[in-house]
Formats: C-alpha cells, sequence, structure tokens
C-alpha cells in the first residue's frame, strides 16, 4: 500500500513526459473543435489553448519541459512543415507563375532584412543613449541587428499550411501563396548563414574573410541539398517496390526524418534539407499524390502539438 501511494506521489511530483504529449494532444483536439464550432479555423484554437497552458498563465506545462523536454515535437513538426512546402514547388506551376513568386519574395525578404535593419539601427541608441552604444556597437549591437534582420526575413510556414489543408485550398492564389512561403523560407536560410557569419566575425574582431562570407554557409546549403536530393532519389527507387498505401506512411515519414537527422548530423540546415526531399518528390517520384496524402494525414495532430 506503501509504495502505491509512494508511486503517486512521484507521479504528481514529477509526471511522465507522456502524461504531456497526450495532454498536447487532447487538448489540441479540443481547441480545434472549440474553434471550428465558433467559425474559425483550427489553428485559432490551437494559439488559444497553448497560450492558456503556457508558463506565463496557467503554467500547465513549465518551462524546462517546452525549452528541452519537448523540443523532438518541434524538429518533427519542422521537419513535415519543410517537406509539405516544398512539395508545393510543381515545375509547371514555377514556369506558369514563377515570375510573380520571384518578385514579390524578393519584395518581402529584402525588404523585411532592410527595413528592421535601419529601425534596429535608430532604436538600440534610443534606449541605451548614444554615449554608451558608440563604443560597443560594431562588437555588439551591429551583429544582433544583422541576426535580427536575417530572421526576420522568415515567414510562419506552419499557420499557412494548417489552414490551406484545412480548407483544401486551390488555385493561382494558393499556388502562389506556397511558392513564396517556400522561397521566402529558404532565402531566410541563406540570409541567416550569412550574417551569422558576419556577426561572428564582429563580435570576435576578426576580418570577414571570403571563406567565411560565402564557403562557410554555401558549403552548409549545398549539404542540405545534396542530402534531400538524395533522399529523394533513393526514394524514388525504392517506392516502385511499395505496393500499400498503410506502408506509404512509414516509408515517407522515415524518409524525413532521415533527411533531418543526416543534415543535423552534417551542421546543415534540415529544413532545407527536407524542403528539397518534398521538391524532389512531388516533381520526380511516381504516385507523389498518395505519398503526401499519408503525410497529410498525420500533419493535423502534430501542427496541433507543435502550435499548442
Amino acid at each position: 500500500m506503501e509504495s502505491i501511494y509512494l508511486n503517486l506521489f512521484n507521479l504528481m511530483e514529477t509526471p511522465h513526459l507522456l502524461i504531456y504529449i497526450g495532454l498536447l494532444l487532447l487538448f489540441s483536439y479540443a481547441g480545434g473543435k472549440i474553434a471550428n464550432y465558433l467559425k474559425a479555423p483550427r489553428i485559432t484554437g490551437y494559439l488559444v489553448i497553448g497560450m492558456l497552458m503556457s508558463p506565463s498563465l496557467l503554467g500547465l506545462f513549465h518551462e524546462r519541459l517546452v525549452k528541452e523536454d519537448l523540443t523532438l515535437i518541434t524538429d518533427i513538426a519542422l521537419a513535415i512543415i519543410a517537406f509539405s512546402i516544398g512539395g508545393s514547388l510543381r515545375i509547371t506551376q514555377l514556369k506558369r507563375l514563377g515570375k510573380q513568386i520571384v518578385c514579390i519574395t524578393l519584395a518581402q525578404v529584402i525588404g523585411a532584412f532592410f527595413l528592421t535593419i535601419v529601425i534596429l539601427t535608430f532604436f538600440f541608441p534610443q534606449v541605451h543613449g548614444s554615449s554608451t552604444i558608440l563604443p560597443s556597437y560594431r562588437s555588439v549591437y551591429f551583429p544582433m541587428v544583422l541576426v535580427i534582420g536575417g530572421i526576420c526575413a522568415a515567414t510562419a510556414p506552419a499557420a499557412i499550411l494548417t489552414i490551406v489543408h484545412e480548407y483544401a485550398s486551390k488555385g493561382p492564389f494558393t499556388t502562389i501563396l506556397l511558392g513564396v512561403v517556400a522561397l521566402d523560407d529558404a532565402m531566410a536560410i541563406l540570409f541567416y548563414a550569412f550574417t551569422s557569419v558576419i556577426a561572428y566575425s564582429l563580435v570576435n574582431h576578426e576580418a570577414v574573410t571570403l571563406q567565411h562570407f560565402l564557403l562557410t554557409p554555401c558549403l552548409s546549403i549545398l549539404i542540405s541539398l545534396f542530402v534531400g536530393g538524395a533522399v529523394g532519389v533513393c526514394l524514388r527507387l525504392l517506392i516502385r517496390f511499395v505496393n500499400r498505401k498503410e506502408a506509404m506512411l512509414g516509408i515517407m515519414v522515415g524518409a524525413i526524418f532521415l533527411t533531418s537527422g543526416l543534415s543535423a548530423g552534417l551542421k546543415a540546415s534540415p529544413l532545407l534539407a527536407n524542403m528539397m526531399l518534398g521538391f524532389v518528390v512531388i516533381n520526380f517520384v511516381v504516385h507523389h499524390e498518395d505519398l503526401f496524402a499519408v503525410v497529410e494525414r498525420i500533419e493535423e495532430p502534430i501542427f496541433g502539438m507543435f502550435l499548442l
């Protein structure tokens, strides 16, 4: 009897991680249903429930759990999001709508990057005082401004994908939107790679050499594209021997996880690698509609946990 009480005490003191994962799934479903009842997209319910359960409000999910223990869910969700975004880049559609996609993407990315840098350049002196900021501006604040500018070039594809898939949206506008999101995130990865190299050199008072500025970021990007493309080619050869749709889910999830693991192990970008995987699958793999369909079946609970 004493051992039972002890186990109950331990359960209340340090709940098992699976308890939190189960709560994430149940709460995300409940939030989505409430949002649909109120004639709103499911993502609205995910976000509201997530804010309520966060450490800042009710505190059901403590900070260490969110930042450390559940990071694997974030990695899985981002990998699937990147794969789905890459799958929106059909070559036939890019040929037809590529000009609009490229123009919108360049305007959005470059505009956000430079606007952020200009605003923060004037913002920091106002907050800290010009006399205190100038001595350390080159070594601390300007590198920070560069990195923030590179990050601000990105968008949030999870929300867009969730709404597009929920309402089964199709058409030129949806195609342009998904294309812009895909290229925008790819360019944001490029911007972050280059700005982080410059920021590192400035913080450590090192000269920005051509090797550090071009070779390191470009090598990381090429490795990401190579990993995603190689896994996609292997998937193209393997999928011919898979006849059951039930088995396709395991194949696709395995390919996405493998792409993420390989690129992360090689210090490359798992997001860019999975975008490349999705691009290869949608354009060069037979039965790609079935492959993306099986992935979409598991998107809702994963996106729900991620956005919650």
